[in-house]
């Protein structure tokens, strides 16, 4: 089973008694700081949860070809789970 936003708000709403409108709307404003926050250089990091921070992929040459056409460098995010998630993943 996915979890959408929708879902998750609804979610939220229900536990903390907070309208499920007003929860979209943090977890909106959160995504946008994330965006704007995520530089190269940057990470964000939230206990228990885990950590984001944007990476760099080299130049790759595509398969059966000497060139470096198409597979250009990029940035692209990174997450690694807090020991909290970890632990609530791994219950036995």
């Amino acid at each position: 089973m996915n979890a959408t936003k929708k879902k998750l708000s609804l979610r939220v709403s229900a536990k903390s008694g907070i309208p499920a409108y007003k929860v979209q709307y943090v977890i909106d404003q959160i995504v946008d700081s994330f965006s704007e926050y995520l530089k190269p250089g940057n990470s964000i990091e939230i206990r228990g949860l885990g950590t984001f921070r944007v990476k760099s992929r080299r130049v790759r040459t595509k398969p059966g070809s000497p060139s470096y056409e198409g597979c250009k460098s990029k940035l692209y995010v990174q997450f690694r789970a807090g020991k909290k998630l970890k632990e609530s993943i791994n219950v036995k």
